[in-house]
This record gives structure tokens, C-alpha cells and sequence, in this order.
């Protein structure tokens, strides 16, 4: 038994040969710790050297990030538990590769796997004290997220404490031609711009069905990408609300707005056919809204591998330290701003046909109402259909 009390208590290691390295609660370690002594995990005694690390779950650690063939629900190749990957690593970052990839002197990358469990796993435990299950229940959900049910996605101070991966993201399904489509935008040139396609059903539901993240983009480029995801999934431009950043919109007064020789962004987004509408920048009251719908069982949906960075971000963000009732704005925020605009603009409920034969949107795993409505380019093939 042995401690790493420091960052630099790994150099009283030098020299040592370890066959067997075990370490407790491994997101209290440093990722230079860890990294640093399985280069003590050697041995010349015939014994294989291994490691074996416990943990408990914590969101936004580099343990998670290590992790992530296991926890990130958006890779569309994810590991199931137990399943062997290899990783080698290239200036500090991690690099996964393939069980046959070999190095410029032929070496092999560094086998590595992770195994799920719970409390429910220790039947002895429970079957001596089951009242432990009680002490564990009775934690603020943050903790008994992460203790009792293994949350890697649950944070510490999160401003939407209310965000599950669990709840509210799942695989891309059918959604029905009679949904009513709107989408929200924010702004970005050096940070990222964000567009997310929304669908609302006739109970009010909302599904995040698709977004565009993308950074250096001029406005005119920025539309054009807005418009191939509408193209994509056969939804008439003019037929879609944008709920868009105000900040690009031309100067409500008249005055203000008469003899301006510029161009508006918003304009750009005109010209190519959007419909683009000033969003609500009310923040206390556009936060409730997204808080009301992440809390209602059901009400919000994010499609999984179609959404990737409102998935990354939301659970991350945190409370602006000068004003708790806000969202810090120094945050990686644009995916929430864009949600924000959308479910502000209150989006109306869709109205159900009488027909029982539903027509459905497809495109890559969200089906088409007719396939002669898109470009043939987009079909990557005839079974696709």
C-alpha cells in the first residue's frame, strides 16, 4: 500500500520494478500520474506486468476522456464492457488504434478495457448490510447519480443539473412528415456558430433531430450549411423557423436602419432562402424554459451521433459566479444559446393526421418522405433507402 501525495511523488518511483499496479479511486489521480507509472510497470520475474484501476464515475475528468470507446454515447463505434481496444499515445494525447497497428520499431499499441458495475454487484456487501443501499439513497442526487447508478455524465455544480445522457439522448428514430420543424442559431465566427433542427410532435414534445457546429465560416457559408441540412431532410426552407442570435438582425428602429450601407448577416441567411426570425434573447426566462423541458419526463429528446456537441457540452456548463440565476458566458455555450432561442419561441404543438398512414423523414438513419425530393448525390446507396 502506497500513496501519491504530490504530483511529483511519482519520481520517488524511479528505479522500481512493478509487475502489478493497482490504484483506488483513479480520477483522484493525476492523468500524468498515472501515465508516468506505468512506465515503472515492468518485470523480468516472468510475470506479465498489468495494471487494475477502480473508480467511481466523474464527469468531465480525464479519466471519462480516457474512457471514452466505453462513455461517449455519440461514438458511432462504441466499445461494449469488457471489449479489448488499443491506444498508443503521441504527445500526451491519446491516439486508439487498431489490434494489428504496429510503431516504426514494430511494437503493438497498449491493450486496455472497461467493465461497468454497480453496488448491485456486491451481493456480499448487500447481503450483510443492505441498509448501505439506504446510505447511499439518501445522497444529494449529484453523489447518489455517481455512487449508486455509475452517472458519467452527472456534474458538480452544473447549471442544468437536470441533463442526463441516460434521459434525454437516444439512436436516431422515424419522425413523421406532420411534425412541425423549427430550429434554433447563435452566432459565431471565432467561437463556433451552431445551428440545431428541432421537431415538435402533437403532445409538445421536442426532439433535437440534427445541428451544424462549425468555426470560420462567413455568414453566407454558415447559410449554405443551414440549407443542406434542410435539403437533406426534404423540409422546405420557407416552412422552418429559424429562432436566430438578435445580435445579426438589422436595428429594430426604422431611424437607425434608414441609409445603412452595410449588410446584415441575418440577410445573407434571407438570401439563401431561410427563414430566419429575431429569437428572444430573454436569458432568465429562455434557461426555465430549457430547465422545464430537460425536467418533464420525455419533453426533450437529442438524437445520439446526430448532435455530438450539444451532447458534450450542456451537462458541462455552469452557473456565471457573479450572477447564479445565469449561464456563465465564458463557457463553451453556443449549443445552449441555440436551444435556448428555439424552445423560447414556445413551438406549437403539431397537428396529428387523421390518416393511420404515417409518412416519415429518412436520411441516414431518419427516414425520407419521398427520395426524388433530394439530390441523388446524397444517396450513398440504393439500399440506403
Amino acid at each position: 500500500m502506497a500513496h501519491l501525495q504530490r504530483a511529483d511523488t511519482v519520481h520517488d518511483w524511479q528505479g522500481t520494478e512493478i509487475p502489478l499496479i493497482c490504484f483506488d479511486e483513479l480520477t483522484h489521480f493525476t492523468e500524468d500520474q498515472f501515465f508516468y507509472l506505468l512506465s515503472r510497470n515492468r518485470s523480468t520475474s516472468g510475470v506479465r506486468p498489468y495494471v487494475r484501476a477502480t473508480t467511481n464515475p466523474k464527469a468531465g475528468s480525464w479519466v471519462k476522456k480516457f474512457l471514452a470507446p466505453w462513455l461517449d454515447k455519440n461514438r458511432l463505434d462504441r466499445a461494449a464492457h469488457g471489449e479489448l481496444r488499443w491506444f498508443t499515445r503521441v504527445n500526451g494525447e491519446i491516439v486508439w488504434v487498431d489490434e494489428n497497428w504496429r510503431d516504426e520499431e514494430g511494437l503493438p499499441g497498449k491493450s486496455v478495457t472497461f467493465i461497468f458495475s454497480s453496488v448491485y454487484d456486491n451481493k456480499l456487501l448487500l447481503e450483510i448490510d443492505p441498509h448501505y443501499l439506504v446510505n447511499l439513497k439518501s445522497l444529494p442526487e449529484v453523489e447518489q447519480a455517481r455512487l449508486l447508478r455509475g452517472d458519467w455524465d452527472v456534474q458538480e455544480g452544473a447549471y442544468f443539473s437536470e441533463w442526463s445522457e441516460a434521459k434525454h439522448v437516444r439512436l436516431s428514430v422515424e419522425i413523421p412528415t406532420w411534425y412541425r420543424f423549427f430550429g434554433g442559431l447563435d452566432y459565431g465566427k471565432a467561437a463556433p456558430f451552431c445551428f440545431l433542427l428541432m421537431a415538435s410532435d402533437d403532445a409538445g414534445n421536442v426532439t433535437v433531430m440534427d445541428e451544424v457546429y462549425e468555426t470560420r465560416l462567413t455568414p453566407g457559408e454558415q447559410a449554405v450549411k443551414v440549407a443542406q441540412v434542410l435539403e437533406r431532410y426534404g423540409i422546405a426552407p420557407k416552412s422552418c423557423p429559424i429562432y436566430a442570435d438578435p445580435s445579426i438582425f438589422p436595428p429594430q428602429e426604422a431611424k437607425a436602419r434608414a441609409g445603412h450601407p452595410g449588410k446584415y448577416i441575418a440577410e445573407e441567411y434571407w438570401s439563401e432562402g431561410l427563414n430566419v426570425i429575431r429569437a428572444n434573447n430573454d436569458r432568465v426566462n429562455g434557461w426555465a424554459r430549457v430547465r422545464e423541458y430537460l425536467h418533464e419526463p420525455g419533453a426533450l429528446t437529442v438524437f445520439q451521433g446526430r448532435c455530438p456537441n450539444l451532447i458534450r457540452t450542456i451537462g458541462t456548463l455552469g452557473p456565471d459566479p457573479r450572477d447564479l440565476e445565469d449561464l456563465d458566458t465564458t463557457a463553451e455555450d453556443h449549443g445552449a444559446d441555440s436551444l435556448r432561442y428555439g424552445l423560447l419561441s414556445r413551438p406549437a404543438r403539431a397537428k396529428r393526421p387523421d390518416s393511420d398512414e404515417e409518412r416519415v423523414l429518412k436520411y441516414r438513419g431518419v427516414k425520407v418522405i419521398d427520395p426524388k425530393r433530394l439530390p441523388h448525390a446524397l444517396m450513398e446507396s440504393e439500399d440506403e433507402w
